[in-house]
């Protein structure tokens, strides 16, 4: 099936950005470099049947001496474990890693340039990010809001989805991942109420009672220095107390405190 991504001359764009400036070749070269041993997360007959179904590179001279992977096929062997679990074969992740290799003979490093894009990216700012898998084996890699966005439009059918930040967690353990904290629940009536009369800027003092977390009263003060008719002001507020400010014998404001209270 054909993968429709939001944003494909963005994402193209973004793509060579990042792998034609000096900061982000230097950047694939690390992400690329075979440093890591893996022996604590797969064992050496498994990586050897990986290897030789094609599902991993053996790039050890002539398949002999230690091996070593890149933070990138880390990430990938990753994958591989995570979607054996949901009783991927080994054919259907080879050709999952043919559809992760796109664009990689543009570039000098990089074997999975997509995926490596949505790595760097989360690296410097951490971000939900996601590999999504389609029956037919092909794929597509996305930020949580790209793949809310598809949903919205219908557009992104039933699918696997492999969370790629914690498997950055695990490949980058000494790397802050923490994501920004967002409130993201709805405000209360007594919120509400408190948000519009700051918002209204006629208040110069505000007070507030709390209880378990919930505003449960608050009395607002203000201080009238137009001259204003009493009933004008009388009726605007069920709960409130009105003073007068007077010096020289003589009101010079009219001072009112409204009170609001919730159940």
């Amino acid at each position: 099936m054909d993968v429709i991504r939001l944003g494909g001359d963005d994402f193209l764009i973004a793509l060579n950005s990042y792998f034609r400036s000096e900061g982000g070749n230097r950047t694939s070269e690390f992400l690329n470099t075979p440093k890591l041993p893996i022996s604590d997360i797969a064992q050496s007959r498994v990586l050897n049947h990986w290897e030789k179904e094609g599902v991993i590179n053996d790039k050890r001279d002539g398949g002999k001496g230690w091996r070593r992977y890149s933070p990138m096929e880390v990430i990938w062997i990753h994958i591989i474990m995570e979607m054996r679990k949901f009783n991927f074969s080994l054919s259907q992740l080879k050709k999952l890693k043919g559809e992760l290799e796109g664009f990689s003979h543009l570039f000098e490093y990089s074997e999975m340039p997509e995926l490596e894009l949505y790595v760097r990216y989360t690296l410097s700012k951490p971000k939900e990010f996601y590999l999504i898998v389609y029956p037919d084996g092909s794929a597509m890699v996305a930020f949580k809001s790209e793949i809310e966005d598809l949903k919205s439009l219908g557009q992104l059918k039933n699918h696997i989805s492999i969370d790629l930040l914690q498997i950055l967690r695990k490949v980058f353990p000494k790397v802050s991942l923490e994501l920004e904290f967002k409130l993201d629940w709805k405000l209360s009536e007594s919120e509400e109420a408190l948000i519009k009369d700051i918002r209204s800027g006629i208040f110069n003092k505000i007070e507030l009672e709390v209880r378990e977390g919930e505003v449960k009263r608050y009395e607002a003060e203000e201080i009238i220095r137009d001259k204003v008719l009493f009933r004008e002001i009388a009726l605007d507020y069920p709960y409130q107390r009105i003073e007068s400010v007077i010096k020289d014998n003589k009101t010079v404001a009219i001072k009112r405190t409204v009170s609001k209270k919730f159940i």
